[in-house]
């Protein structure tokens, strides 16, 4: 990252006055540039949802209900009403005057296209298990649907408020591919529609006219610009090439607020950042599969430190006491994740039997490579000789399911469903993504989707996260801020109904 400081400290000057004139010009236009780290490879909350990608695709889809994380209560979208008719069973009422961005009304048909759509096991994507509790999706008149759960469904008005995009039925259905909409025909009934889309050179977005309902698009037309690493992202905003950077490093935000031409806006998050470790043994590191050592690098782990120093906006992060946030549905403890003591952490590992310590590979997600980073050194200081492995989400994923993680740092928005069950299902849900294999927490995670009493929820869960925390599968961090790094002329403003993240929609020209 020293390189990228002496560019920030070397280049202020020089940039400013091209910067503001590009700024200017885009701003003149109406244009507002975004800096992506990875490709897109659609538009999709279903194929493709990656946290990068959904800033923008969560704008141009919309779902039935929303959950208003302010007020604490549901409001309606694109349904106008609803109602629980049995445990299994929700009715909703829809709204008769959208139209997608193709000009097709929307109705009770779409609905029903777009639930069955996403339940059908034919149809393949990451997170598939979060429809498979769907039975069925009536018509029950043209802008009325009933849907049936296989069982009872803790979180299935949640489901309909965070993870089922409404999408056109006549266009979707014409694809051979499922995927293919989100690359090739992305229509939706939000605020933005998709005007360009190319893998290579990027997304264009423009203020969609006949848009009607909660929600808004102060600039008129966002571009998603491909540019893969952060230092070259940052040396763009401050050349004018880009207008605003997301994720940025504390170094970097450091170096943005010493230029008068460009500012730093942050956003309190409730996305975890973590570190895994191979607890059942998928990946062949039988070191990892002895609670001693996995207690030995949670010790190990100085997650105070990371927190105020190596994660962005660390001031503002919340360390993590346990796997899941207070302001998460469900979320409650009584244990916490193991103190920071590496001379504990050294006796551990030798009682074990690795007085000397051993190889670890950390594979890391991009986005939090800088974490990973300081883990591996927290680890060396206990002499477990750590290395990271940084990928992309699409490789991470491969990876992870292909039972060759040791051990990973990575992160989770659970802003993008704040229910425990969402954020647990991630984490264990599925044998691809499960590192720890312990029933115990299956058996919590199963009791605390079977019921609509919050209180016995929480009673499930609280012995799930207490397993964690005791058998150290998961080793929770902190928050991660979402820092933005952008043009002077652009002012940022908290999302309508999500409290913890920011889409395109929340930038607006001063």
């Amino acid at each position: 990252m020293k390189s990228t400081n002496i560019l920030l400290a070397g280049t202020v000057g020089a940039f400013s006055v091209l910067a503001a004139n590009q700024a200017l010009a885009q701003k003149s236009q109406d244009v507002l540039r975004f800096a992506i780290t990875e490709p897109y490879k659609g538009l999709s909350g279903y194929f493709y949802p990656a946290t990068e990608a959904s800033q923008f695709y969560r704008t141009i889809y919309q779902m039935l209900i929303r959950f208003d994380e302010y007020k604490g209560k549901l409001v309606p979208q694109l349904a106008k009403s609803w109602k629980r008719i049995d445990d299994t069973t929700i009715e909703f009422e829809l709204r008769d005057d959208v139209k997608f961005h193709n000009g097709n009304a929307f109705n009770a048909d779409d609905v029903l296209y777009a639930i069955k759509m996403a339940a059908d096991p034919k149809n393949k994507f990451a997170f598939k298990g979060r429809f498979k509790w769907i039975k069925n999706a009536e018509k029950l008149g043209p802008y009325k649907v009933r849907v049936t759960g296989k069982k009872l469904n803790a979180g299935d008005f949640m489901h309909f408020a965070y993870r089922s995009f409404m999408i056109d039925a006549e266009t979707h259905r014409a694809h051979a591919n499922g995927a293919d909409y989100g690359r090739m025909t992305p229509v939706g009934t939000g605020a933005y529609k998709v005007v360009d889309f190319d893998r290579n050179r990027g997304v264009t977005v423009e203020r969609f006219a006949g848009f009607k309902g909660i929600g808004r698009a102060p600039i008129k037309r966002v571009k998603a610009v491909f540019i893969p690493d952060q230092e070259t992202q940052i040396a763009q905003l401050l050349t004018g090439g880009v207008d605003v950077v997301r994720n940025i490093s504390n170094d970097n935000a450091k170096g943005i607020e010493g230029n008068s031409k460009l500012s730093v806006s942050a956003v309190d998050s409730i996305t975890m950042t973590y570190f895994m470790m191979d607890a059942a043994g998928r990946s062949g590191k039988k070191e990892l599969t002895d609670l001693r050592v996995r207690k030995a690098l949670a010790m190990a782990i100085n997650r105070r430190a990371i927190k105020k120093a190596v994660i962005p906006g660390g001031k503002s992060a919340k360390l993590a006491k346990a796997l899941c946030f207070a302001s998460m549905v469900g979320c409650t403890h009584s244990v916490e994740t193991a103190p920071y003591d590496p001379a504990a952490a050294k006796r551990l590992l030798a009682e074990a039997g690795y007085p000397n310590g051993f190889d670890l590979e950390i594979t890391a997600h991009i986005i939090v490579k800088d974490v990973a980073t300081a883990i591996a050194g927290d680890l060396r200081k206990i002499g477990v000789r750590a290395s990271i492995q940084p990928m992309t989400t699409v490789a991470m994923r491969k990876k992870r399911a292909s039972g060759k993680m040791q051990a990973f740092s990575g992160y989770y928005p659970n802003g993008s469903l704040p229910d425990v069950a969402n954020a647990l299902n991630v984490y264990f849900g599925a044998k691809s993504r499960d590192y720890a294999r312990d029933p115990v927490i299956h058996k919590g995670m199963n009791a605390g989707k079977q019921t609509h009493d919050l209180a016995a929820r929480k009673a499930a869960y609280g012995k799930v996260f207490d397993r964690i925390s005791r058998n150290a599968y998961i080793v929770p961090i902190a928050s991660l801020p979402i820092i933005y790094g952008h043009s002077s002329e652009i002012s940022v403003k908290p999302n309508l109904i999500t409290a913890n993240e920011l889409h395109i929609s929340d930038f607006f020209w001063k």
